[in-house]
């Protein structure tokens, strides 16, 4: 539940870079509770987040490969699979090809954040995009 959470994280946060973390907590820096976006602990509360992340929507997610969060907007969300991540289609920023095409990546849905609305990365953009095909 979101008071559960909220007392977990109270004011600060300690975040680390996952490829510095080497099992203690120096290199671990202090975040205002503020600026740091959860994601989803479980299947179970990845998959009800999906359900929220409806086609069109700005999301933050993880690129292919790494662990790093990038802008992307919702193409699908409509893939459902008992007992492990639901699937959330999404277009990265930037992510265009040689011939100016977006690849839909398939994302697991623990993956994904929705981007708050008063971020300014949180407006889609009006422009028409080319995609190409799904390549997972």
């Amino acid at each position: 539940s979101e008071a559960k959470r909220d007392s977990l994280f109270r004011e600060k946060v300690y975040i680390q870079d996952n490829d510095d973390y080497n099992g203690d907590m120096s290199s671990a820096r202090a975040m205002s509770r503020q600026q740091i976006l959860p994601l989803p602990r479980t299947y179970a509360e990845a998959n009800d987040w999906a359900t929220r992340a409806r086609k069109g929507f700005r999301v933050y997610a993880m690129y292919p490969g790494t662990t790093a969060l990038y802008c992307a907007t919702v193409i699908d969300n409509s893939t459902y699979c008992r007992n492990q991540d639901d699937i959330i289609v999404v277009e990265f920023d930037g992510d265009e090809d040689d011939n100016g095409l977006i690849p839909q990546r398939h994302i697991p849905a623990r993956f994904v954040t929705l981007m708050p609305r008063e971020f300014p990365a949180s407006q889609t953009s009006k422009m028409k995009r080319k995609t190409s095909i799904s390549d997972g």
